[in-house]
């Protein structure tokens, strides 16, 4: 069964910067569609490039589709994706797995969705999803995300 499993009690956040270290108003947290709303959001800092999102699943999960809610203006580009199947710091590219659009989404605040390719590596057992924006469309390079979906399948659903 596949899911959004991207909630506070299925995965951890945890970004490289939060905008003036605000938590509360900019936290990776904020990324999850049930505490979401228009003034929620994470928030980068500008000066540090890239910019990268960890989540950290509960159980391992098998990814089928990301999908990004940004403020336009302050979207993440140059996209890569990667996974790490161990409880290590190591992490495969699995980048090509996804369609391509993912590297340069859309300068738009609509939900924009990602599917994988079951054709190219496969993402399964996943423990750890790291995905990283070595660039935004904003001049300082700030990313700003209001929504983070995550499809997958789990043994905790």
């Amino acid at each position: 069964m596949s899911s959004n499993i991207c909630a506070p009690h299925l995965c951890k956040l945890r970004t490289t910067s939060t905008l003036d270290k605000n938590k509360v108003l900019y936290g990776p947290q904020n990324m999850f569609r049930s505490s979401s709303t228009e003034d929620l959001c994470w928030n980068s800092e500008g000066s540090n490039s890239p910019q990268s999102i960890v989540v950290s699943f509960i159980e391992p999960a098998s990814i089928e589709k990301l999908g990004f809610q940004f403020q336009g203006g302050f979207v993440g580009l140059d996209t890569s994706v990667s996974i790490t199947t161990t409880n290590d710091a190591t992490f495969q590219d699995v980048t090509s797995s996804f369609d391509q659009e993912i590297r340069e989404p859309e300068d738009s605040m609509v939900l924009q969705e990602f599917a994988t390719d079951v054709t190219s590596v496969p993402i399964t057992e996943v423990k750890k999803l790291k995905i990283t924006f070595e660039k935004s469309t904003d001049f300082y390079g700030r990313v700003t995300v209001y929504n983070l979906d995550i499809w997958a399948s789990s043994a905790a659903l």
